[in-house]
């Protein structure tokens, strides 16, 4: 199954996110760099999303033949 039933890269991402959202919202860079953290922000939870996504099509996708109902 993996660790965090392989969604590893998802809370990795999610929580690499999380810690930009912090520092872009307590303002603890320059100003100079508000709109490269808001596009970094924006594209980490995208890419946290897509993880998410994938993960779950993968889960679908691999299920094990016990999991279905064969008539």
């Amino acid at each position: 199954m993996g660790y965090l039933r392989n969604h590893l890269a998802t809370v990795v991402v999610s929580i690499f996110a999380a810690v930009l959202s912090g520092i872009y919202l307590i303002h603890l860079l320059p100003e100079i760099t508000d709109f490269l953290m808001l596009i970094a922000v924006g594209i980490t939870w995208f890419l946290a999303f897509i993880c998410w996504i994938a993960q779950k099509s993968a889960d679908y996708l691999h299920r094990s033949d016990s999991a279905h109902v064969k008539n």
